[in-house]
């Protein structure tokens, strides 16, 4: 494909992400028409996303190219960890709202977060709000591993040294307001990405979120009742259109 095409493409798919107008999210009129329901990352205007870590790809690629007009773009972060994403948010000079269940996690992310703010980075509005998102509000419990302050999971009982925690939860249909428009919304929960999302269905019924960034790993999601396959046609049905899939996996002894 000739360089000129190739720019043209990529550039039509940078408006076809940020149109407030496009009937579906993160497609457009040329997207739809050209390839139908499967997006490329050129169609996104994101072409690096076929090479690089979400994590690289969200910092370098994604968070600069937000045009001018969508600025502070606001940045939903479920399963924020100790910042991987928060503090890219915040050092681009976005608006971040960062949701970490584990209350070891949070409170480190929180000090990060803090510590942007205090040197002068970040002082637009980013919140850290140490709670767990699902379909209902209410309370879970969570067995966190002293071995790790990011490692935890649901469980009845306590295994080896962590100690069980109870965290509040909470839907993303509550905590985002009405008036919110085009942000992104990340997901990295573990396995409940499908209940992070049914909690946000009135935000996805109004197409609130511009660009969903889920992640879809089979032995979580279908230990959590879930899987895949179901979380793709849930989101389809919702009016979204797929754009990427990056495949990981565990590199083999020697490989």
């Amino acid at each position: 494909m000739a360089t000129e095409a190739i720019s043209q493409r990529v550039e039509a798919g940078r408006r076809a992400l940020w149109d407030p107008s496009g009937s579906r999210p993160t497609t457009g009129g040329v997207a739809s028409v050209l390839i139908g329901s499967l997006l490329s990352p050129w169609m996104l205007g994101l072409p690096q996303l076929t090479t690089s870590s979400p994590e690289y790809a969200f910092k370098h690629d994604l968070l600069p190219r937000v045009p001018s007009s969508q600025k502070p773009l606001l940045v939903v972060d479920v399963g924020a960890n100790t910042g991987q994403f928060a503090i890219s948010i915040a050092e681009a000079g976005h608006r971040g709202l960062s949701f970490e269940p584990s209350p070891t996690t949070c409170a480190l992310l929180r000090r990060r977060i803090q510590k942007l703010k205090e040197k002068g980075v970040g002082v637009v509005n980013n919140s850290v709000r140490c709670a767990a998102v699902g379909a209902k509000r209410g309370v879970v419990q969570l067995a966190e591993e002293t071995s790790s302050s990011a490692s935890f999971s649901v469980r009845a009982k306590a295994k080896g040294r962590g100690g069980l925690v109870r965290v509040p939860v909470v839907r993303l249909d509550d905590e985002i307001a009405p008036s919110e428009q085009n942000f992104i919304l990340k997901t990295d929960t573990q396995g409940f990405e499908m209940q992070v999302l049914q909690g946000a269905q009135q935000l996805l019924a109004r197409r609130a979120a511009r660009l969903l960034m889920v992640e879809l790993s089979n032995g979580m999601l279908k230990g959590q009742g879930s899987s895949p396959l179901e979380l793709m046609r849930w989101v389809a049905a919702h009016g979204y259109d797929c754009t990427h899939i990056r495949f990981f996996a565990a590199r083999q002894a020697g490989a």
